[in-house]
């Protein structure tokens, strides 16, 4: 059956459910499946509350928004045909099934970017030196870009404000602690790699002062 909800049609199945289910909500159909216990009052209630939310969600974010990510603006592209968050094309690309993203999403969005580019760093190094390095994990650090433990590297969950400059330069910081450099081996290269290191570091030393 179909309800007029607040000028918005919406599919009402009724089931054994235990708490209301979103099936299906885009621009022209709306399904949602209600408990069977819920009275009338109780069921349009209901239906002005995920009415509600959804309205907040949508003022949240769209397909015209813009994310800060890697210190410059993204354009972000929604759809439902994207597996995984990827960058292309100069846009965030990534799924909704219902064509909007929470601010929960867009965190756990972020942070999946942020380690996807950390592992792509990491792969490099382990190609560039022929090598094996530990796997990574993204934590809230205060004091620290990255640390050391259990046998993984820990990079701040924060590091997606920096540049990818920056964030390169960070991971070969992290990996520089585990392989053994000669002292002119490791300045040189910075020097191909991360001319402006100087520079990073000072950034890093300011932003995770103590």
């Amino acid at each position: 059956m179909n309800w007029n909800i607040d000028g918005t049609e919406i599919e009402i199945q009724v089931s054994a459910v235990d708490e209301p289910l979103v099936k299906y909500w885009t621009e022209g159909k709306k399904i949602v499946c209600l408990p069977s216990r819920l009275t009338k009052e109780e069921a349009v209630w209901t239906l002005k509350n995920i009415l509600l939310a959804k309205g907040q969600q949508q003022a949240q974010l769209s397909s015209n928004e813009y994310w800060d990510l890697f210190d410059r603006r993204w354009l972000v592209e929604i759809s439902k045909t994207i597996a995984v968050p990827c960058i292309s094309n100069g846009k965030i690309k990534c799924s909704s099934y219902s064509g909007v993203i929470s601010s929960r999403q867009k965190d756990h969005i972020i942070q999946a970017l942020l380690k996807q580019f950390i592992e792509d760093q990491i792969a490099h190094w382990e190609e560039y030196f022929s090598c094996l390095l530990p796997p990574i994990k993204l934590r809230m650090l205060h004091r620290n870009a990255f640390i050391y433990s259990n046998n993984s590297f820990i990079f701040d969950k924060k590091l997606h404000i920096y540049s990818k400059d920056i964030l390169g330069y960070i991971v070969f910081s992290a990996i520089s602690k585990l392989i053994a450099f000669e002292d002119k081996d490791e300045m040189d290269l910075l020097k191909k790699h991360f001319p402006q290191a100087k520079q990073y570091q000072k950034i890093l030393d300011y932003d995770y002062a103590s």
